[in-house]
């Protein structure tokens, strides 16, 4: 389950992207990454996309550390609080950028998972 959220969400993202861009950019395979989580380690799949202009937003180009960032996505939307309220505490206490139309994907993508487990 942990390493199932932030892969979800990372697709979700990818997917945004794309939406976004030319019809000439497209996914380019996975690259692997291990971050620590507050109970442990997990590699994660990080999607490139063949221009290499998708930045991801949810774990840093560098960043090796999530401390409860999904858990806190998940109930902040299952206590429902709508994707702008979302957005608006992303950028003030993560100083993340997103629109309320990724964080749609994101939590669509998630909670898939959080359903099936």
């Amino acid at each position: 389950m942990k390493k199932a959220l932030p892969d979800g969400a990372l697709n979700a993202e990818m997917e945004h992207h794309l939406a976004g861009e030319d019809a000439g950019n497209k996914r380019n395979g996975y690259g692997r990454k291990t971050v620590t989580t507050e109970p442990s380690r997990i590699e994660l799949s990080m999607p490139r996309d063949r221009q290499a202009t998708f930045d991801k937003q949810r774990i840093a180009r560098h960043q090796r550390r999530i401390p409860g960032f999904d858990d806190k996505i998940v109930s902040m939307y299952a206590r429902g609080r709508s994707t702008r309220e979302i957005v608006g505490h992303l950028r003030e206490f993560y100083s993340i950028a997103g629109s309320p139309d990724l964080i749609s994907a994101v939590t669509a993508a998630v909670l898939e998972e959080v359903i099936a487990w």
